[in-house]
């Protein structure tokens, strides 16, 4: 339970703001909520195709080195892995801004559609690198360094910062 529930929370926090934001997205215009489902399955198409299977490797390498009992070793691998799914995800990120007048056309012919999805490619851009930095330490077990560093974000960006919220009373 100790070493499996942070891992759980943080896939769990992942998957309910992918479901607010569609619910969010289907309260506005038809457009929006079209323009909104082509980036969430382009950019959930390339977080299974290489950052979550990655990160699925990286947690039972870690695993298998901590059971080793190579302390050291697990931290490395968990730093390379961070690192490079950074990288990746970078890339990414950029491949989508260079075609962002392309991607649209993949799923609709609708012009709106095409260009509000060119318009908010910026914003997918920005998520897919922190969405490949969460894949790549959700199963670390290790609770130092880049994963806790990942998780402390993404429970300060999905839910906001309740200290701050309690200075201000």
């Amino acid at each position: 339970m100790r070493l499996g529930a942070p891992g759980a929370v943080m896939m769990a926090l992942e998957a309910w703001s992918f479901e607010t934001s569609t619910l969010l997205a289907g309260l506005i215009r038809v457009v929006p909520l079209a323009s909104h489902m082509v980036l969430i399955n382009i950019v959930g198409f390339t977080f299974l195709s290489f950052p979550f299977a990655l990160g699925i490797a990286s947690s039972i390498r870690v695993g298998w080195l901590l059971g080793a009992g190579s302390g050291a070793a697990a931290k490395h691998c968990g730093k390379v892995c961070f690192m490079l799914m950074v990288g990746f995800m970078l890339l990414l990120s950029l491949g989508k801004i260079a075609a962002r007048h392309q991607l649209g056309r993949i799923f609709s012919d609708d012009a709106a559609v095409i260009a509000t999805v060119a318009d908010l490619v910026f914003i997918a851009a920005l998520f897919q690198v922190s969405d490949g930095c969460q894949a790549s330490v959700a199963g670390d077990p290790t609770r130092h360094g880049p994963a806790e560093r990942v998780r402390r974000l993404e429970l300060h960006w999905l839910w906001g910062d309740r200290h701050r919220l309690r200075a201000r009373r």
